[in-house]
């Protein structure tokens, strides 16, 4: 929008307080107007000039405490926003941190005939071609049969893409910033095949009924 580039935002400033001095001193010209440019020595004239001042100015004070108490809340609001965005942004790191650190050590693990779940994800989830393979019972029960040797990486899983819908609900910066950050950090701590895999292995196990939006397998990405 207009207003939120700078350059009117400063023009739009200048404006109000080059009004708002305007205003203030426009009583004085109504004043030289009314009662000429001399200093009296009339306590009459002094009496109506301070009558005049106090009619015009009253009002313009009480206008002006008014526009002070509203930029004194908007700043409060705005440092309220400020610390709340800061505390949750570095809550939602920390925990991306801790299940990530989690998830590799799951990971290394084996499964089977020295195949570790990382070797096991890969093979079964990463390289499906089609959605429709993924829906198959076949599919499911290796899924299923995985998930009770080892929870623990669903759950992860699970846990990891709340975090991400969090900071990708907001699109201005610092959210969007961590937000795409939290996903490099998955990528570079497992490896891009695998986050697939993962988003897979978990849209097959929930048989598409977690409503996640998944942000790595190409699959899930079209549907």
């Amino acid at each position: 929008m207009i207003f939120k580039n700078p350059f009117f935002k400063k023009i739009a400033s200048v404006i109000f307080w080059t009004a708002l001095f305007l205003v203030f001193i426009s009583p004085i010209f109504l004043y030289i107007y009314t009662f000429g440019w001399h200093i009296t020595n009339d306590h009459q004239r002094w009496g109506e000039m301070g009558s005049a001042f106090s009619g015009i100015y009253t009002p313009l004070l009480s206008i002006l405490t008014l526009v002070v108490l509203v930029v004194q809340i908007r700043i409060q609001s705005s440092q309220a926003t400020y610390e709340h965005d800061r505390a949750y942004i570095s809550e939602a790191r920390a925990d991306v941190e801790y299940y990530l650190n989690l998830l590799n050590y799951e990971l290394d693990k084996t499964v089977k005939d020295q195949v570790t779940v990382r070797q096991f994800l890969l093979e079964a989830f990463a390289y499906v071609e089609d959605i429709d393979t993924l829906k198959a019972a076949e599919r499911l029960k290796i899924a299923q049969e995985f998930n009770r040797k080892l929870p623990l990486v669903s759950g992860i899983w699970g846990a990891f893409y709340p975090l991400l819908q969090g900071l990708g609900a907001n699109v201005h910066y610092p959210y969007e910033h961590n937000f795409s950050a939290a996903k490099q950090k998955a990528i570079a701590t497992t490896s891009f095949a695998l986050c697939v895999a993962l988003d897979n292995y978990y849209w097959c196990l929930s048989e598409g009924r977690v409503n996640f939006h998944y942000q790595y397998s190409p699959l899930l990405a079209k549907n």
